[in-house]
């Protein structure tokens, strides 16, 4: 509800509020007083270093967010440059990206092509769907499951990657699954 950075300074307020009502019932009046201090200097060094004002994702020259969620699998933003969209997890991990949705969609033709007929596919990890889309163009192909563990990461790629994944969040073919693939699939 009040997202990544939020959180942080909600639980670091909590933590403070906590050491100052123990801090209270301390019956040395000495060692309250260091304990009122160092709240203190915690409350301080919490408003000094604001880290509500901290971006959801760090972008490179010529980068600009276009959306962003959070949840408790983390954070994914989804990043437009020229040339290219993709989307980032915890601002450290690319997911793919519409550069290269060609090779990313091969690679999603390549267990279609290996089975004589397939019929139902799935896929772990579904990011921005591009890799998941090939089965969605395949006319044999009858039902397609992504799962991704990550909702924010796809409801991402439903917004900003329709025209190269195939509509994945849209298509009747697609059935999307919220879950850890490996887990998912052993269910």
């Amino acid at each position: 509800a009040v997202g990544l950075w939020g959180s942080l300074v909600a639980w670091c307020v909590l933590l403070l509020a906590i050491s100052v009502w123990v801090a209270w019932r301390i019956p040395s009046r000495s060692l309250r007083f260091v304990c009122f201090g160092l709240a203190a200097v915690g409350f301080a060094l919490l408003i000094a270093t604001a880290p509500w004002k901290l971006p959801i994702a760090h972008l490179a020259s010529g980068e600009r967010l276009l959306a962003w969620r959070a949840g408790s699998a983390g954070v994914s933003a989804a990043i437009a440059r020229p040339g290219d969209l993709r989307i980032k997890w915890n601002n450290t991990y690319s997911l793919g990206g519409s550069a290269n949705a060609t090779q990313q969609t091969r690679l999603g033709y390549l267990p279609l092509l290996l089975h004589p007929a397939p019929r139902r596919t799935a896929f772990i990890g579904a990011a921005t769907g591009i890799t998941a889309s090939a089965a969605l163009r395949d006319p044999q192909n009858e039902t397609s499951t992504p799962t991704e563990h990550s909702a924010q990461t796809i409801a991402l790629a439903c917004e900003h990657f329709k025209p190269c994944n195939a509509d994945l969040c849209s298509h009747p073919h697609s059935r999307r699954v919220v879950e850890d693939g490996r887990m998912f699939f052993r269910a």
